[in-house]
C-alpha cells in the first residue's frame, strides 16, 4: 500500500493499493473462498462482486491455449528452465 495525503485539508492520510498489492487480489480471493469453506464453514461467506454489474466473482483456472476451464485434477506444475542471466 502507498500512503497519500487526504483530499481534505485535515492532517489525515489515505492508503491506496500499489500495482504489487492489486496483483494479490486473485490470491486473496482464493484464500478467502478456501477459508469460508474449511476454516469458517458455519459463518456467512465473503462475496466478491463485480463493481460494474454486481455479479459474484469466482477464481477459475483457464488454459491460455484452448480457453477451456481446467479442473484441479487436470492441473500439473512443471519447472521452467533457469534464465541464462540467472544461471
Amino acid at each position: 500500500m502507498e500512503r497519500r495525503p487526504s483530499a481534505e485539508s485535515a492532517p489525515h492520510h489515505g492508503y491506496i493499493l500499489t500495482d504489487m498489492g492489486r496483483e494479490l487480489l486473485p490470491v486473496v480471493m482464493a484464500l478467502t473462498h478456501w477459508g469460508d469453506r474449511w476454516a469458517a464453514p458455519g459463518d456467512p461467506p465473503v462475496i466478491f462482486r463485480h463493481e460494474h454489474c454486481g455479479g459474484e466473482l469466482h477464481q477459475q483456472t483457464v488454459c491460455d491455449d484452448c480457453g477451456r476451464y481446467a479442473a484441479i485434477e487436470a492441473v500439473m506444475a512443471h519447472p521452467t528452465a533457469p534464465s541464462p542471466a540467472l544461471a
